[in-house]
């Protein structure tokens, strides 16, 4: 399924001289230039840009990322919104959901309007902006939602897959209350996955979080599928790396240490923890294996590498993700696609992860202390072709890395054409093996994408926590999120954070807007700041 970028002395970020507190959204009819030459845009939902931007939100102003102060973030000249959010939590529900429901009926007009229950887009904005001032939310239909799912995935930065974008089918679990309904649904959703051999995309999407808050259900796991992580008597791991802090969780707090049998592999799925709602306490369920069974990895001519046991689970199913809607904030959105095959290749490779390139290729009698470490190459593609022959035997969809990335290159251009911007990450969409065989490696390489990854902490200095894992903030009413330099210092009171304190790159939500929180003395533990560009950069 499918990190910083440093900018250059001449490119500092700098705060704009024009009014903090002020709000712009995208308008094609409604420029004008003002005095300091920059093109001004009214703030209402008439005569929109017709890209359909929505409101962004940044500070300081993205040009500055760019080398260019009077850009705008499209080629209408589209100005971002700026500084403190002066709204409370219904004014900017309803702002986002107007500005939602410009861009669904925009795209989904002309093929639901004769479907029963559809309702002209006045009609439904006014029933939607009742709802909200008498009860403080709203409820989207299946269509909307599931359009929001495929726009939102569209616009995600690092995914490489996004071609199939439109074919993302929605499973409604609204209705689900329990820990029980939540890890049944997972289940359900795993079986979809599976009976197709992963050739289709679902999402299952659980009830929204309160309006101006992040209480909502939670799937405390990063993906539905993943492998356990233990410490060997030794001090060694077994399993997974990336999972131990979460596999001594479960066993801090719900005495969970391995399998039932007593016999730990460095291949245990990890439970799931489900919390249906912040007044439930969580609750473990284990997955039974047989609802997804790992593709063991052979290679037709390596017998030898066969014979090492090695294996992955057959789909990718991310968990831990808030997607944004129309205001509506979902925090439980599991949703699946299928593997590239570097993505397996880099899971048992990686030295964070696995790290068995080394035991490979000894086992396969390289040369591991060779002058020119070239055995490295070799291993890694034979690897690689195991891996691809045997989710292919197993039936199991996989796609290669060139087919990918030049699959994805012909999209991005199509979408450049038709829409004129198309987010995207140089790190995550470019192949880590023959980079450089495909256009993209130089077609793409001055794009970066715009994220930040946040864990739960407190800031010392404001002493307001911080919510889990927001990495799908790509808001529909926020379809473009330029982003910023990462800075060392909390923007509320000027101060450094040092290396002693409660994180290492602090960012101010109220600039950013990630999340849905509107107090301004809420800081996030950054752990991976990008910094979004259009391809229309200007130096």
């Amino acid at each position: 399924m499918g990190v910083p970028s440093n900018l250059s002395d001449g490119n500092k970020l700098t705060t704009p001289t024009q009014n903090n507190n002020s709000q712009e959204s995208c308008s094609s009819n409604s420029t004008v230039a003002p005095e300091n030459g920059r093109n001004e845009v009214n703030v209402d939902l008439t005569g929109k840009c017709p890209f359909r931007h929505g409101t962004v939100y940044a500070h300081p102003y993205p040009g500055y990322a760019h080398g260019n102060p009077n850009r705008g973030i499209c080629p209408s000249g589209c100005r971002p919104r700026v500084g403190p959010n002066s709204e409370t939590h219904n004014e900017t529900l309803l702002r986002e959901a107007m500005e939602f429901l410009e861009i669904y009926y925009n795209d989904r007009h002309d093929e639901m309007k004769d479907s029963k229950g559809f309702l002209p887009k006045e009609e439904r904005m006014a029933e939607v902006k009742m709802s909200i001032e008498e009860t403080g939310s709203y409820e989207q239909t299946f269509d909307e939602l599931e359009h929001g799912a495929r726009v939102a995935w569209r616009n995600a930065p690092k995914c490489s897959n996004r071609k199939y974008w439109e074919q993302l089918k929605l499973l409604d679990c609204r209705g689900v209350e329990t820990n029980e309904g939540i890890f049944q649904s997972c289940l359900d959703h795993i079986s979809k996955a599976m009976a197709c051999g992963s050739s289709e995309c679902y999402i299952s999407i659980f009830k929204p979080a309160v309006p101006g808050t992040l209480k909502g259900p939670r799937i405390w796991n990063d993906q539905l599928l993943s492998y356990a992580s233990y410490r060997s008597d030794d001090g060694g791991i077994i399993g997974d790396p990336k999972n131990l802090r979460f596999t001594e969780m479960l066993k801090e707090r719900f005495d969970w240490s391995g399998p039932q049998d007593g016999r730990r592999s460095p291949f245990d799925y990890i439970p799931l923890v489900i919390q249906a709602d912040p007044e439930l306490k969580p609750e473990l369920f284990e997955l039974p294996l047989e609802i997804a069974r790992p593709v063991h990895l052979n290679h037709p001519r390596y017998p030898t590498l066969t014979g090492m046991g090695l294996q992955w689970y057959p789909i990718p199913a991310v968990s831990a993700l808030d997607l944004t809607i129309g205001g509506l904030v979902y925090t439980a959105a599991p949703f699946n696609g299928w593997y590239a095959d570097t993505e397996v290749l880099r899971d048992l490779t990686d030295e964070c992860r696995y790290n068995l390139l080394v035991p490979i290729a000894k086992a396969l009698g390289f040369d591991t202390n060779a002058e020119a470490p070239l055995w490295k190459d070799e291993v890694m593609a034979i690897l690689n072709k195991a891996i691809y022959y045997s989710y292919k035997k197993a039936k199991v969809a996989m796609v290669d890395h060139h087919t990918l990335i030049n699959m994805f290159y012909d999209w991005y251009q199509n979408e450049i054409r038709t829409r004129k911007f198309c987010p995207v990450n140089w790190k995550w969409v470019i192949p880590p093996m023959s980079a450089s065989t495909s256009k993209a490696y130089l077609g793409l390489n001055k794009l970066t994408g715009s994220r930040v990854y946040a864990e739960t902490c407190v800031c010392r200095r404001c002493r307001f926590p911080s919510a889990r894992g927001v990495i799908l903030r790509q808001s529909l009413s926020s379809a473009l999120l330029p982003g910023l330099e990462s800075v060392d210092k909390c923007w509320h009171y000027g101060k450094s954070v040092g290396p002693q304190g409660p994180f290492e790159k602090a960012i101010s939500l109220d600039y950013l807007r990630i999340g849905d929180w509107q107090c301004s003395k809420v800081c996030f533990r950054a752990w991976r700041l990008f910094i979004f560009e259009l391809q229309q950069r200007i130096h």
